[in-house]
């Protein structure tokens, strides 16, 4: 790192610019950040029990609890701890671009532009991606070092990270074994000191096994067989061939039974869902919906890099070409070798199941790390005022993720403006459905209906399944003990709601609903 006043710069940047954002996205709510503030909510009450989760790593559970201690309220706990891992980030973008010997100004530029993208995705949704993030950047930190093959510590700390980004989430384990045994291949036919190299191999693999391989066994004890994550198998149940696999599951299934008592919904340890599973070798027509997939895959991909940056398709280019220089010449460019072969391996775990654009924000650092080293190779010829456009240009690009922050519609308000709505709609109900504890179900519209429960400290039981009769979905609402029961406006009519009380109403974006009070048990 060449100047540490541009971090304090960007830090300051992130710093203030997140307090100032905070009161706007204090309310903001997903499915995914219900669970995991209801994960960090049992950690906090000592039910580890519940709280250990194959489907929802423990990470980011574990850095909301601090907040949830100190007396914060669960949805801002989950920003505070989402602004403390941006910040964090920050300092390991600065890091790493520091590794790449950058000209100073690219540096620098790479160093505050990282400020306002950890906040873009500190504010977009409660996820572990942004933690992520920051476990894929301290590992290539590491991995980097050009000392690497010279002390024994390399290789554990670099266990360390992987351990820890797998903790941050489970894709994160086959990414660093894969990448972490893959560089150390390299190194071995590549350096002359050929026994640290194994040495640091081995020790990387063994204080990652024994720091995964805890949680593993807990998790393995916990469902009754080898678990080291669910999240994966979820996924790709939810991509199979066919009609049947159009709806989500929580959709369709009906209501579902909670995990464990105290959680808002089934959705709190997805694990327990029923998946359809299915194999792509299976049969000759799954074979062909597998290949589909990944070509819809990459098409997504690419325009997850697009939302990056235009000049995706030259930085990949370059990666490759560094790569192959690296390969050639070793010693030559091995940063951006060991850069683009982390961003190849980590964005083909996704193509056999499924792509968002939060799963691809770890792509927008290393290209945006790309190319800075690219412009480091430019400005070693050419007119300045030549490579200064180059650089404003394409250095400039990196700030797209901003525009719906900064340019009308402001489409990046949305939600927050939509976790306020649900909380103050919620805030209504509470008057006439009174405390919390009870059970409710809704026809329509799962993720507001969830939200609702939520802010209302009630048990969601789900959404009922459309396909089924009047009688069905009676006895179901009856079997499963719900209180009160959600109608959202534009749907079918029930017979069986004709003369039962409406306990409440509303409307929410544009969505008007009733809530029936049943007759329970």
């Amino acid at each position: 790192m060449k100047n540490r006043k541009t971090l304090y710069i960007a830090l300051l940047i992130y710093t203030a610019t997140g307090a100032a954002l905070l009161p706007a996205f204090q309310y903001l709510i997903n499915p995914d950040g219900i669970s995991y503030l209801n994960i960090a909510g049992q950690y906090l009450k000592g039910n580890f029990g519940n709280a250990v989760n194959a489907c929802c790593s423990p990470m980011y559970s574990w850095l909301i609890v601090p907040f949830l201690a100190a007396g914060a309220p669960p949805l801002l706990s989950a920003r505070l701890a989402s602004l403390a891992i941006g910040f964090v980030s920050v300092i390991g973008v600065a890091l790493l671009a520091g590794r790449l010997e950058l000209p100073r100004r690219v540096e620098d530029f790479i160093t505050v532009a990282s400020a306002p993208l950890s906040l873009v995705l500190a504010f977009d949704r409660s996820t572990p991606d942004h933690l992520v993030v920051c476990a894929v950047i301290f590992y290539l930190y590491l991995i980097t070092d050009r000392t690497y093959a010279e002390r024994y510590s390399n290789g554990v700390l670099c266990g360390v990270a992987g351990a820890a980004g797998y903790l941050c989430k489970s894709y994160l384990m086959p990414f660093f074994l894969v990448h972490f045994i893959l560089a150390n291949v390299y190194f071995y036919f590549r350096l002359p000191s050929r026994k640290m190299v194994l040495s640091n191999l081995l020790a990387g693999l063994a204080v990652f096994v024994i720091i995964s391989g805890a949680w593993v066994a807990v998790l393995s004890y916990k469902y009754g067989g080898f678990t080291v994550g669910t999240a994966g198998g979820a996924v790709h149940a939810l991509v199979g061939p066919g009609p049947d696999f159009d709806r989500h599951p929580v959709e369709t299934l009906g209501l579902l039974r909670l995990p464990y008592d105290g959680a808002t919904s089934a959705w709190d340890d997805p694990s327990y869902i029923k998946a359809r599973n299915w194999s792509p070798f299976s049969s000759a027509e799954n074979l062909r919906h597998q290949l589909f997939l990944v070509g819809r895959n990459l098409r997504a991909e690419a325009r997850g890099f697009r939302h990056f940056t235009w000049f995706f398709p030259i930085l990949i280019i370059a990666g490759f070409y560094y790569s192959i220089k690296e390969w050639r010449e070793p010693g030559t460019h091995r940063e951006a070798f060991l850069i683009s072969t982390a961003a190849a391996v980590y964005c083909s775990g996704f193509l056999p199941l499924f792509v968002m654009r939060r799963y691809l924000w770890v792509m927008g650092v290393l290209l945006l790390l790309l190319c800075g080293y690219m412009l480091k190779h430019l400005f070693r010829s050419g007119p300045p005022v030549y490579r200064t456009a180059v650089a404003v240009l394409m250095l400039g690009s990196f700030l797209m993720p901003l525009r719906p922050f900064v340019m009308p519609p402001y489409k990046g308000y949305r939600r927050a403006v939509g976790g306020r709505e649900v909380y103050e709609s919620s805030m209504a109900l509470r008057e006439r459905l009174g405390g919390p504890g009870f059970r409710m179900a809704s026809d329509d519209r799962w993720g507001m209906s969830l939200y609702h429960a939520y802010h209302l400290g009630a048990a969601y039981l789900g959404q009922v399944r459309e396909s089924d009769p009047d009688p069905a979905i009676l006895k179901s609402l009856a079997e499963n003990r719900v209180e009160y029961f959600m109608v959202w406006d534009g749907g079918r009519e029930y017979g069986f709601l004709a003369g039962m009380q409406v306990a409440a109403r509303g409307s929410l974006q544009g969505h008007a609903f009733r809530i029936y009070r049943m007759d329970a048990g």
